[in-house]
């Protein structure tokens, strides 16, 4: 959502929509088109996740950076996708 619109009233009932549903799902948002209302409500929800896409030109663009983080740790939490945490990185070793 990049411009103030309608959304707004939409996504309360998102969130609830989400929250009834007997699957696991999350709402993901980006942009600076929310009122500050709608941004804290979405900030202080459970079920829904700021990502902002690397190219807002290319939103099919899905590669991790900075500001997917948040995105990157429910994936690997709830869907067990710990591949998206830890990638390529070198594991800890335990001296006792």
């Amino acid at each position: 959502q990049s411009v103030r619109g309608t959304v707004d009233e939409k996504i309360p009932y998102a969130l609830q929509d989400m929250a009834s549903m007997q699957m696991d799902g999350y709402i993901v948002y980006a942009g600076a088109g929310f009122s500050s209302g709608v941004t804290h409500l979405l900030e202080g929800s459970e079920i829904a996740c700021k990502a902002t896409p690397a190219n807002l030109d290319d939103i099919s663009d899905f590669s991790r950076h900075a500001e997917t983080r948040e995105l990157d740790h429910i994936l690997a939490m709830k869907f067990k996708w710990w591949d998206l945490l830890v990638g390529e990185k070198e594991p800890v070793r335990l001296v006792y």
